[in-house]
């Protein structure tokens, strides 16, 4: 029984070799580059290379943000400048809004559901607060405000780590690493991804030596 279960153990890892022949203690990079991505089972993970056991910083840029506001008695929403952030734009109930071409104008007061002065067009107050108008008064109003997002990539001891969608996070278009720029649907792209196996990493066949 011993016998069998070692000539089976053996089995396993010849065929792992045959598929990944070339162990190596450090990071292997893909045709030269140290990101990359690899489609599993329809899915698509970006791989980043570095320090074994380390980190890598991915500024993903703006990152869509959306909660929901309820307008006040004169269709109002006002949104802070701080709860804006440095985002260029945001969205309200999927129509953009540019920030930057918002006139600035102070807040009238509300009375019987009317501004004593009227506000026919979204503006911003002079301490920078933005205000949306023209919705329905005490309705749910969707806001989507971007925010500028880095998430932080552990590395096992190969030195590579993954960037994966999950129904939280969705892999953005482009991305910086360090100085360098990405762009998700320029990244090479194996068919098989690399593993580690006890701190030793296994380059598929299928990239060549």
């Amino acid at each position: 029984m011993a016998t069998s279960k070692l000539i089976g153990a053996v089995g396993v890892a010849v065929a792992l070799l045959s598929t990944f022949p070339f162990p190596s203690l450090a990071q292997i990079p893909y045709q030269g580059q140290s990101v990359y991505k690899v489609s599993i089972n329809g899915d698509t993970v970006v791989y980043v290379n570095g320090t074994p056991s380390g980190s890598a910083e991915v500024q993903l840029g703006f990152v869509d943000k959306i909660s929901s506001k309820i307008a006040g008695s004169c269709g109002e929403i006002k949104l802070s400048s701080s709860s804006l952030g440095s985002t260029p734009s945001i969205q309200v109930n999927s129509s953009n809004v540019t920030l930057s071409s918002l006139p600035i104008q102070l807040l009238p007061s509300c009375t019987n559901g009317s501004f004593v002065e009227a506000r026919t067009q979204n503006f911003r107050s002079p301490s920078g607060d933005v205000i949306i108008v023209g919705q329905v008064p005490a309705s749910a109003v969707l806001i989507n405000i971007p925010k500028n997002t880095n998430k932080t990539v552990r590395l096992n001891a190969c030195g590579f780590g993954t960037l994966k969608n999950s129904s939280s996070f969705s892999i953005p278009s482009a991305f910086t690493i360090g100085n360098n720029s990405y762009s998700l649907s320029s990244l090479p792209s194996p068919t098989d991804p690399p593993v580690c196996r006890g701190g030793i990493k296994y380059q598929p066949t299928a990239w060549g030596s």
